[in-house]
């Protein structure tokens, strides 16, 4: 299973477009048979996007939410092999991730490139520059 995160993970909100790459590699992903979970704030408008963009469809399960950490929680449960979050924002999704044990995938780019970790738990397990390098991050 992966889990996404949406705002600047595969949505640029400065462009108003999908990231590069984003659509591509969820299609890739799918045909490889992952089981794709989709993890965002809730805000007004980003279940609208997602849609406009055609990326809706890619998702098993799509959750917007006030806390995402508690959703990441949620998505893992049950799940059986290795769980992956991919995400933009080192305090936020990967930590998350952390926390719950996934293998988290911190795309390294746009404005949160400059993050820091504030404890063990914001260290990625991968950090990757180009949205398409997910799929070589994968074991």
């Amino acid at each position: 299973m992966i889990i996404f995160d949406f705002n600047r993970t595969l949505y640029d909100p400065e462009a108003g477009a999908a990231v590069p790459g984003a659509i591509e590699l969820l299609g890739a992903l799918r045909a490889r048979g992952e089981v794709l979970h989709l993890v965002s704030r809730l805000e007004p408008g980003r279940e609208d996007i997602l849609a406009s963009l055609g990326l809706e469809d890619f998702f098993e399960r799509v959750s917007f939410v006030h806390d995402k950490e508690a959703a990441i929680g949620e998505s893992m449960r049950g799940s059986n092999g290795a769980v992956y979050v991919v995400g933009d924002h080192l305090h936020d999704e990967i930590r998350a991730g952390n926390r719950h044990g996934a293998k988290t995938i911190w795309l390294r780019r746009g404005k949160f490139a400059e993050l820091k970790p504030e404890s063990l738990m914001d260290v990625p397990w991968r950090t990757i520059e180009h949205l398409g390098d997910v799929l070589s991050s994968l074991t």
